[in-house]
């Protein structure tokens, strides 16, 4: 399934989609049936007799979908085939490409750049950066666990935070970061030494934050932290915020949208358990975000 559709122009939706079966020399009387089962499970039933320039990208997309399915493949290879639709048909195609792969078995390869649609549709990741294989693994294990700053950076959006080991133990890894006084406290991690460089990445979800006006800040406390909102804007599901540390670094996060909104300049407090730390051993990809 190509990122262009490359539907045949002249040929109306029933002839594009039985293209592959009439080059396989199947016969009419089952040639129509297949057409039309495949058409009705793309919901394109009625549209058979149109041709592609009276389609709608979406509907373009699930021609040349069908047109690949009808042959039942053992094996489907779909390049970017969502990114000529715009935001809206990306998300409904996504729904429609998984339960369609769902309900037929058939083992799909989904080449995309896409963060959401590969962890959307796939029931395994592979990660690849210049020709190599990063990691490969369950969505939620390659998203939750990464294993390079590479991965953590390709999947969804993360804040990173260069240090050095300074206290291991079968609880807790602590990490006192680079270029001042704080600490973060990790979940226990093998094969890391005290004094060893590591990056400490944070997703920008995983990190609470509340309103402390007039508030002390609780002692005591793991990855808890007084900060200045330096940005924020609303984009309908969270608040995106930018924080300062009293460091001076900053941090990016994102706050349910529903969430009372914290305006620049006003003093609050970020907070994030240590099973949401990921470390990763080396000095990262620089910076503090």
């Amino acid at each position: 399934v190509f990122q262009s559709y490359a539907l045949f122009p002249h040929m109306t939706v029933f002839e594009n989609v039985a293209f592959g079966l009439r080059r396989r020399g199947v016969g009419a009387a089952e040639l129509g049936p297949r057409v039309e089962r495949m058409l009705e499970l793309v919901r394109l039933g009625p549209l058979g007799a149109r041709h592609p320039r009276e389609l709608s990208g979406g509907q373009q997309q699930r021609v040349a979908l069908a047109r690949a399915l009808v042959t039942e493949p053992r094996v489907l290879l779909l390049d970017e085939p969502l990114s000529n639709l715009d935001a809206l048909l990306r998300d409904e195609m996504r729904v429609e490409l998984k339960r369609l792969q769902e309900r037929l078995g058939t083992t799909m390869i989904f080449v995309t750049h896409d963060q959401a649609e590969a962890l959307i549709l796939s029931d395994r990741v592979v990660v690849m950066e210049a020709g190599r294989v990063e990691q490969v693994g369950r969505p939620e294990e390659v998203y939750r666990r990464p294993a390079t700053a590479f991965v953590a950076r390709f999947l969804g959006r993360a804040n990173f935070l260069a240090g050095t080991v300074a206290e291991t133990g079968a609880a807790a890894t602590v990490v006192r970061l680079d270029g001042g006084g704080l600490s973060v406290v990790a979940p226990p991690r093998a094969g890391l030494a005290v004094g060893a460089p590591v990056s400490v990445a944070i997703r920008q979800e995983a990190i609470r934050i509340e309103s402390a006006e007039g508030e002390a800040m609780p002692v005591g406390r793991p990855n808890q932290f007084a900060v200045t909102v330096v940005f924020h804007a609303f984009a309908g599901q969270a608040h995106h915020y930018v924080i300062q540390l009293a460091d001076g670094r900053e941090m990016e996060i994102a706050a349910p949208g529903s969430a009372r909104p914290l305006p620049r300049g006003s003093r609050a407090r970020v907070e994030w358990s240590p099973e949401d730390v990921i470390l990763l051993p080396g000095a990262g990809p620089g910076g503090s975000r």
